[in-house]
Parts: structure tokens; C-alpha cells; sequence
């Protein structure tokens, strides 16, 4: 018998990811730094020192990226939600979409790393310290093949479970780019890196697309997949010897050939997610992540609504299908809820928080 009552997430549900997906892995991190005290206590070293070895930074990055994943978990148990289909992990990618979401993840690096570059430097201006160096070793091709998991097929995984799994598809029924900016704001706030900031929205816009167009999951850890990869990659050879590792001198020459790569990635990127569009126009029937009735929308959002629209029907328990193939709602519904509000405020202001506190505490 299942025990679950829902075969797709709502707002409510993304307002609760988003918020987790902020405060749980600060919360595993500071759990881990206080038994790294009390280990460095008991050894009689210094806390620095334990804090920075090799294996406290591994065990670090694998719980963070791990607690994203918990996240995941728990929020459908509790839920009650058909977690693994609602996330888009039961559907699979058409064979002509394949070969586009590769090369997107390949221009996705290559084109808009020049202009990466020149946001870096814009901002090492204000003072703010630019970390260029990976929190991994990459001394050896062992210490590769562990950056390539923590760094690269965790973060691919677990990110894109909690951030499109949830949080895009949770807010699919305000449509498509309300769904998708959402998700990358959420997104690029959860890194609180101001290096990050730009890139990291502009991937998650793309990242949001290709998970709402395909409705598959796994389109997306595949594009996170290779861009993580080929960063870290570059890095390793660089650490060999085999790619040039300086930084490079922001002039109006870099600057310019950084905007014309950036122009030309966009409109590969433009192409890919045009193709994706025309490959998957037929996706929108017979997926239970777009099989919600109007109803079944908020019901959990008309529970705490004290005046629903009018142009809603009454909410219903234990309800999944219905034949209606896609729900049209307003982006102003989600305000119907306070509770859901509230939980992304709160997820915002963290996020927020977070990131000044980074941005501020590397300013020299």
C-alpha cells in the first residue's frame, strides 16, 4: 500500500527546501566543528590545526553536500510525498535532447569562464579576498579522483535534488519562468559566495529550464555534472603543469574577447534551450509533476488562506491526478499562504545573511 498522499510537491514544500537547504548545512558544519574541538581538546592540539587537515575538510565537504540530500529525504517522508517521480527522477531524457544537454554543459564552461574572470576582478576592487584555489588537494590523482566525487557527482546529485527536485517543481504551477528565476535566486543565495553570484544564477536559469522542459531530473545533474567537472579538471591540470594557471591580465583586450565569448555562449545556450523547447513539446501530458488540478494546488496553501481566490476550487485531501494536464496560477496565490511566506523570507533573510557575512569577512 502506498503511504504517501502526493505524487508532486507544492509552494509550501519549496518554501520548507529552500529554508532547509540554507540553515542544514551550516547547522551539520558547526555540529562537525564542535566535535572538532572536542577531539582537538582531547588530542591537545590546536583547533586551527585539526580544522585544516585533509580529513576534517573531506569529511566537511561530503556532510554538507550530503545534508542537502537529507533535506530531500525527510521533507517527503514528512510530507508525505512520492519524493523519487514528484523530484522528476523516474523520467528519462529523449534521445534528442541527450547530445544538446551535453553541449550546454560544455559552453556553460568554456564561454562564460573570460567573462567569469572579469566579474572576479570587478569585485577583488571593493577588497573583498578572491579564492582561486579549490578546499580539496589536488596533489595527486587519488586526491583528483575524491575531488571529482565531493566536488563534482555530490554536489550534481544532492543541488539539483533539493533545488530542482523540490524547490522548481514545487513552484511549477506559476508557470514557467516564475518557477525557474525563483529557484535560481534561491539557488545563488544558497552558495552565499559573492564570487558566485552572477554565474551561479545564470547557471541555475539554464539548470531550471532544462529540468522544466524535459521534466526530468537528470537532465539537469547532467549539466551540473560536466560543469563541475571541467572546473575541477582544469584546476587538476593545471596543478600538473599541462594548462597555464595564472591569472589573467583584465585589459580591454581580455575584456573584449571576454564579451564576445560571453556573446557567442549565449547564443549556444540560446540554441540549446531552443532545441530543448521543440524536443520536449510534448511533455507537458501525462506527468504527475503537471497533473495537478487547480484544487490540488494549494492544498496545503488554502489550509492557512484566510480569503482563497475565488477563482480556486475548494482544496481536497489525499488528492494527486486529475485530468487537468497543467495548473494556471498566478504568481500572487503563493501569497495566499503565510505560512509558505514566512518560510521563504526566512530562507531569504538567512541567505542573505550569509552572504554579507562572506562578503564582509574577506574584505581586506
Amino acid at each position: 500500500m502506498k503511504n504517501y498522499k502526493r505524487d508532486y510537491f507544492n509552494p509550501e514544500d519549496s518554501g520548507i527546501g529552500f529554508l532547509a537547504g540554507v540553515a542544514v548545512p551550516q547547522l551539520v558544519l558547526l555540529l562537525l566543528a564542535i566535535v572538532v574541538i572536542v577531539v582537538a581538546s582531547a588530542a591537545g592540539v590546536e583547533y586551527e590545526e585539526l580544522s585544516k587537515t585533509t580529513t576534517v575538510t573531506y569529511i566537511a565537504m561530503a556532510l554538507s553536500e550530503a545534508s542537502f540530500f537529507l533535506v530531500y529525504l525527510v521533507l517527503f517522508k514528512y510530507r508525505k510525498v512520492e519524493g523519487i517521480g514528484a523530484a522528476g527522477l523516474k523520467k528519462g531524457i529523449n534521445l534528442k535532447s541527450i547530445p544538446i544537454i551535453i553541449c550546454l554543459g560544455i559552453v556553460l564552461t568554456l564561454f562564460f569562464s573570460p567573462i567569469v574572470s572579469v566579474i572576479d576582478h570587478l569585485i577583488s576592487l571593493t577588497g573583498y579576498q578572491l579564492s582561486s584555489e579549490l578546499t580539496l588537494p589536488l596533489s595527486s590523482f587519488w586526491q583528483y579522483l575524491l575531488a571529482v566525487v565531493l566536488m563534482v557527482a555530490l554536489p550534481a546529485f544532492c543541488e539539483e535534488v533539493l533545488f530542482r527536485g523540490v524547490v522548481l517543481n514545487g513552484l511549477r504551477r506559476f508557470g514557467m519562468w516564475p518557477a525557474i528565476l525563483i529557484s535560481a535566486l534561491f539557488f545563488m543565495l544558497m552558495h552565499a559566495n559573492i564570487q558566485q553570484t552572477v554565474y551561479t544564477f545564470f547557471l541555475g536559469v539554464v539548470l531550471g529550464f532544462v529540468v522544466y522542459k524535459t521534466k526530468s531530473l537528470w537532465a539537469g545533474i547532467i549539466i551540473h555534472f560536466i560543469n563541475n567537472f571541467m572546473v575541477v579538471t582544469s584546476m587538476y591540470f593545471a596543478k600538473l603543469g599541462w594548462l597555464d594557471s595564472s591569472t589573467p591580465t583584465i585589459d580591454g583586450a581580455f575584456i573584449a574577447y571576454a564579451f564576445g565569448a560571453c556573446a557567442i555562449g549565449g547564443g549556444l545556450v540560446w540554441l540549446g534551450m531552443y532545441l530543448l523547447n521543440k524536443f520536449n513539446k510534448n511533455n507537458n501530458s501525462g506527468n504527475i509533476i503537471e497533473n495537478m488540478a487547480e484544487a490540488s494546488v494549494v492544498d496545503t496553501m488554502a489550509v492557512t488562506a484566510e480569503s482563497p481566490s475565488p477563482n480556486l476550487a475548494p482544496a481536497t485531501k489525499d488528492r494527486s491526478k486529475t485530468e487537468v494536464a497543467e495548473a494556471k496560477i498566478p504568481l500572487k496565490e503563493l501569497f495566499n499562504s503565510k505560512l509558505c511566506v514566512i518560510l521563504m523570507a526566512a530562507g531569504l533573510g538567512l541567505a542573505v545573511f550569509m552572504w554579507v557575512l562572506d562578503f564582509v569577512s574577506k574584505l581586506s
